[in-house]
């Protein structure tokens, strides 16, 4: 499957969803695809999936003159699931909670990955 022209290649679902809200939240001029590598026909989500359809991604680009490809991997801090590199950034206060973009993020991961103490 082909690329959108501006395409964020990212580990899984719940990247999907966190990287569509922070793209979202930026009010960018182009809309960026986020997408799991089983959107590119890979039989899984997974970090080692998004390194093997790399390949397929980088010749798409050669016949693009305005395509861009950016890809995030390992996002999360290690040794937390659902979303816990996140969790620790918002819970340590890298995220301003005056910002949209914090409100946006917390209501995301509370309807995907509910655990307490996150809403203020």
């Amino acid at each position: 499957m082909a690329m959108n022209d501006h395409t964020l290649l990212v580990e899984g679902e719940a990247d999907r969803g966190f990287f569509e809200v922070l793209c979202r939240s930026l009010g960018l001029e182009a809309r960026v695809e986020v997408a799991p590598p089983r959107r590119f026909g890979a039989g899984r989500d997974t970090k080692q999936a998004a390194f093997n359809i790399l390949p397929m991604l980088l010749e798409d680009l050669v016949d693009r003159e305005d395509g861009r490809l950016a890809v995030v991997v390992d996002a999360d801090a290690d040794n937390h699931a659902h979303g816990g590199g996140l969790y620790n950034a918002l819970d340590a206060g890298l995220i301003d909670k005056e910002k949209p973009l914090y409100r946006a993020l917390v209501d995301w991961l509370e309807r995907i990955f509910p655990e307490p103490g996150l809403s203020d």
